[in-house]
């Protein structure tokens, strides 16, 4: 797998998921890597035993802005790591707390950063950028693609943000936000089909883990790194109809995806 081209990769396993199933085991020179190519197995790994697979494998390079490894991607699962994302997810990725550029938002993220010394800050701010802006835009350029492609999605969109803000010029606000749920069913499928990142960022697990998949028990040895493929979750037949095609409905009321949450993805029902 060392001298696989990266533009190979991807087909490669899905490939190999038709071959061996949704998760299995290669080898980067001597060290196992797991793929796990499924979105319940996501769910169960990474959801129902989070501590398990919380931990992080030291990255095989980096740059000169991330040299450190004090950063939510690099670092390994523990007090330090708890801190970095307490302060991210609280400060800047609550809604309620990054929306207003005020007085106390402001001296709000001077704390955070007086907690951190100058390379932890460096990394954060580089992580932060990175994984905030890049992402967004390969989305928000995905979704003008098929809006163009799709003049029946975008007629029907137009329409349906006409009907809640009219004429209206500036911000639209929350609260006119959640009066359109097919402009979020458009932006779910977006990001169902286009997703801005192939990969999740890899995981290792803490010690060995038992997981089924196929009505097998798989082994995962303490220190694996475990990587998980988001676009064949996406992409799979047996979740999705017609998972090839562009298709916001499957978001609305009746249709496959109607209860994907997007803080946790689908909500838990019978099977």
């Amino acid at each position: 797998m060392a001298h696989l081209p990266f533009s190979h990769l991807e087909p490669t396993l899905h490939h190999l998921r038709a071959k061996y199933g949704p998760i299995f085991t290669l080898y980067v020179g001597s060290r196992p890597v797991v793929f796990i190519m499924d979105g319940d197995l996501a769910h169960r790994s990474l959801m129902q035993r989070s501590e398990i697979f919380a931990d992080r494998p030291r990255p095989l390079a980096t740059s000169d802005l991330n040299t450190n490894l004090h950063s939510i991607n690099n670092t390994s699962y523990g007090s330090v790591w708890r801190l970095l994302r307490r302060n991210l997810v609280s400060g800047v990725v609550n809604t309620c707390k990054a929306i207003p550029v005020d007085g106390v938002a402001v001296d709000y993220y001077y704390k955070i950063l007086r907690e951190l010394n100058e390379e932890d800050i460096v990394s954060f701010c580089s992580e932060f950028l990175d994984a905030s802006i890049w992402p967004a835009c390969a989305a928000l350029e995905w979704i003008m693609a098929r809006l163009v492609k799709h003049q029946d999605i975008q007629q029907k969109l137009k329409k349906e943000i006409r009907s809640v803000v009219g004429d209206k010029k500036g911000l639209v606000d929350v609260e006119e936000l959640q009066r359109m749920p097919y402009l979020k069913a458009v932006i779910f499928e977006a990001l169902r089909r286009h997703s801005p990142a192939h990969f999740l960022i890899p995981h290792r697990v803490k010690e060995d883990v038992m997981i089924m998949a196929d009505h097998h028990e798989y082994l995962i040895p303490k220190g694996a790194v475990v990587n998980y493929l988001v676009t064949s979750v996406g992409l799979d037949a047996s979740v999705w109809e017609e998972p090839l095609e562009f298709r916001p409905k499957r978001f609305m009321p009746g249709g496959e995806g109607e209860e994907v949450d997007v803080n946790c993805g689908k909500r838990e029902r019978s099977r």
